[in-house]
């Protein structure tokens, strides 16, 4: 079992394979995937290797560059000054792909290679 996962053997193979359900542990993840092999030990959770306090410092480096305001990204977003502020002080559960796409759109910038 991987720190901080839940590995559960699964009934089914296939080809000769065992898969495994593996749940995360940390409460405010709770992301499950199932997997052909049994994590090895030190396993981290896809999810949580996300680095979210770096993307809340992309998002507001970008909007500060811009001269942005807080409030005024919200203005072009459609999400709230509240959301948005929470967002860049991080860490926090994971924003929404939507809301990412939404802000990328207002800071004029390409979600796949510059939020990284």
């Amino acid at each position: 079992m991987g720190e901080g996962l839940s590995v559960t053997p699964q009934s089914r193979e296939s080809e000769g394979t065992r898969y495994y359900t593996i749940a995360c542990l940390n409460p405010d993840c709770g992301y499950r995937w199932e997997q052909g092999a049994e994590p090895v030990s030190g396993t981290k959770c896809p999810e949580c290797q996300m680095d979210w306090r770096r993307l809340a410092q992309r998002i507001k480096d970008f909007r500060e560059e811009r001269g942005l305001s807080q409030a005024a990204l919200a203005a072009k977003t459609g999400l709230s000054a509240a959301y948005l502020s929470k967002l860049e002080q991080g860490p926090r559960r994971s924003p929404s792909i939507r809301d990412l796409v939404r802000i990328a759109r207002a800071l004029g910038i390409k979600l796949t290679s510059d939020l990284r």
